[in-house]
């Protein structure tokens, strides 16, 4: 829990130097421009991942399979070990 590499010091520094550069290059393209571009850019995408992020919580997927007495019986009437494995 909670460890990290080289990796991830290498990752996360070129991430910061692409988004800098990123940056820049959006300044030198809209000048005086670049606040009210940047904070409508990063307000959209915001309100995106809330949306997106929301979603999946209410969504009625599930990924792992609950541990009820009912799910262990498979519907068969038989305990988990008497069944054939696929």
């Amino acid at each position: 829990m909670g460890s990290s590499d080289t990796t991830d010091l290498i990752v996360n520094t070129v991430g910061g130097l692409a988004g800098f550069g990123l940056l820049n290059a959006t300044r030198r393209m809209l000048r005086a421009r670049t606040t009210s571009v940047v904070t409508r850019v990063c307000s959209i995408g915001t309100v995106l991942v809330l949306l997106v992020t929301a979603a999946f919580v209410v969504s009625p997927l599930r990924y792992a399979q609950r541990d009820t007495p009912a799910a262990s019986m498979h519907g068969s009437g038989a305990p988990e070990s008497t069944r054939d494995s696929p």
